[in-house]
């Protein structure tokens, strides 16, 4: 009974008329009444808001007078609400406006930072396109955490941030983009692995076939990993083995018929004078 209370109650009187006939009727048709109290002529009682209805027109039948005397419970208290159109009509206006300006930056607040940190840092932040007014994307919170910023550089010509973001690759990836095979060391300092799982997100999300390979060990530049890089790893090398049999499944492309016999045992060797063709 008191959830019903705290949800949508009703007190009332029933008067006159077939007071017995209607309270007969109310528990065949499964009207339950609470807290029945005789009065003179009558009785008082509790119900839930949804039977008295009901019980209004079983109440008609016997020339019972019902009187609501008390209404209770959170839907009365919200039921004016849901009356004012102009209040929900802005509801639906401001609520979908509300999820669409999250994703812009309302304002920057530096922390912990001398004046002269905090200049430099809104340099940093306004050169990445994060200040008040404009959109939040990921490339531009991910700008700089771990991409090598002289390989920016180089392409650009320039250190406008801005103007790197034009050769990021997981900003570029569409789901026409042909299959990928890509494979890092989690030692790599110079490339952090962060950016091929980054690229791998992208991949994933727009749906392009792709296959990725991290090994533990392995400093940045390891090519082939064999002794004429300097980073001979026979571990390491199978990433060779793994590209050529993708490239044979998934393109139907065979070279190992074109190159030199090199098994991973042999990658710390050198092979001078490979027979048909080399990797390296």
């Amino acid at each position: 009974m008191e959830w019903i209370q705290l949800w949508a109650g009703i007190t009332f009187t029933a008067q006159n008329g077939d007071i017995e006939g209607l309270l007969t009727a109310a528990a065949a048709g499964g009207l339950h009444l609470f807290d029945i109290v005789p009065r003179p002529g009558g009785f008082s009682a509790r119900c839930a808001a949804w039977h008295y209805r009901k019980l209004a027109a079983l109440a008609r039948r016997r020339r019972v007078r019902l009187r609501i005397q008390k209404r209770r419970g959170l839907f009365f208290c919200i039921r004016p609400l849901l009356r004012r159109r102009g209040l929900w009509a802005g509801c639906l206006v401001f609520l979908p406006l509300l999820l669409w300006l999250q994703g812009f930056v309302w304002f920057v607040e530096p922390v912990g930072l001398t004046p002269g940190q905090q200049a430099r840092a809104a340099v940093v932040l306004w050169e990445a396109g994060l200040f008040p007014g404009n959109a939040v994307t990921q490339e531009k919170l991910t700008a700089g955490e771990y991409a090598h910023r002289d390989s920016f550089v180089q392409l650009t010509g320039t250190q406008d941030v801005a103007a790197h973001q034009r050769f990021t690759l997981e900003d570029k990836i569409t789901p026409a983009t042909p299959p990928v095979f890509v494979w890092h060391t989690m030692e790599d300092q110079t490339v952090p692995v962060e950016n091929t799982l980054l690229l791998l997100t992208a991949l994933r999300r727009a749906g392009v076939p792709c296959e990725a390979h991290l090994f533990e060990k392995g400093r940045h530049g390891t090519s082939i990993s064999t002794a004429e890089v300097d980073a001979a790893s026979a571990h390491r090398h199978h990433w060779v083995e793994l590209a050529l049999e993708w490239l044979g499944e998934t393109f139907d492309f065979d070279l190992k018929d074109n190159l030199s016999p090199f098994h991973p045992a042999d990658a710390g060797v050198s092979r001078s004078s490979p027979t048909k063709g080399s990797l390296y």
